[in-house]
């Protein structure tokens, strides 16, 4: 099968069609905040973090996601995966997409394991079912408050 979607990195030539998908996620965005953010990842020059866009053959933007090498402690070097943005599909091609990518580049970087973190929302259950057929399972649960 034919691959629907391309990765590529985000640089500041993609800056402004990649700012539309993540005004969308998040409103309060300005375009000068996402420049600021996207300037911190275009310092890093090797593969060990980045912001990853996945285009369609007409060249829209349907996924951001950003990417990093972890090391922890008590665990092996992980590819560390996370959704900033994505539109959703019917059926799995943009989840299929993100983790033929992921696993390209944890082989680049001789990484035995990948983390993905979506938003609970992205995952439908269709993608719960093709993730788990690739060999993902839930791991641990994430909460997240404000201080007080």
């Amino acid at each position: 099968m034919e691959d629907i979607f391309e990765a590529v990195r985000v640089t500041s030539q993609q800056a402004q069609a990649a700012y539309a998908l993540m005004a969308m996620a998040n409103p309060g965005l300005s375009i000068s905040d996402w420049a600021t953010y996207l300037r911190r990842y275009e310092k890093e020059t090797g593969q060990e973090r980045g912001l990853i866009a996945l285009y369609d053959r007409r060249r829209c933007i349907h996924g951001i996601f950003a990417y990093e090498v972890a090391q922890p402690l008590s665990r092996e070097a992980t590819l560390n995966v996370s959704e900033l943005a994505s539109v959703r599909l019917p059926g799995t091609v943009l989840i299929d997409a993100l983790m033929r990518f992921a696993n390209t580049l944890a082989g680049d970087l001789n990484l035995p394991a990948i983390a993905l973190e979506l938003e609970p929302s992205a995952v439908w259950a269709q993608d719960q079912v093709a993730m788990e057929q690739r060999g993902f399972a839930l791991e641990r649960v994430r909460m997240r408050g404000r201080t007080w």
